[in-house]
């Protein structure tokens, strides 16, 4: 589970802009193992319903990655003064996992680029609860320059 997933080459999202640190988790996939990762994930989310143990291992191992990296973000962003201080971090991370993992999982756009609907989800996620309303875009070339 953990090398399809590439749980152990997940890079470190600190580049100092909030936004493409977001942007660079909410659309991170590992290298290699695609095909199988691609083949595998449906017959989890199926397992998953069916063995609460290992829908809790899965769950661990595949979201909980993601999901912190993001809360660290969020709670950076805030004492930044990006975003509310009022922001409900649980809340903020279902919205912003919430569309990646619709497309994803149920439509199953695993081979296309997430980038922009990771970044339509964060400009909808800055225009409600940032503090300045918009950060500017980080352009393609200069995310990947920063990881």
């Amino acid at each position: 589970m953990t090398d399809v997933h590439g749980l152990h080459a997940r890079p470190k999202f600190d580049s100092g802009n909030t936004r493409a640190d977001m942007a660079a988790v909410l659309t991170f996939n590992p290298p290699g193992n695609t095909v199988q990762r691609e083949r595998i994930t449906m017959h989890f989310v199926a397992y998953d319903a069916s063995n609460a143990a290992f829908g809790m291992a899965w769950r661990n191992q595949v979201m909980e990655p993601p999901r912190r990296e993001l809360k660290r973000l969020l709670m950076s962003g805030i004492l930044k003064k990006e975003l509310s201080p009022d922001l409900d971090l649980d809340q903020s991370l279902a919205l912003l996992l919430g569309p990646l993992i619709y497309w994803k999982v149920l439509m199953k756009k695993t081979s296309e680029d997430p980038r922009p609907l990771a970044d339509a989800v964060l400009d909808a996620f800055w225009k409600a609860f940032g503090l300045t309303r918009t950060l500017p875009k980080v352009s393609p070339r200069a995310r990947m320059k920063s990881y």
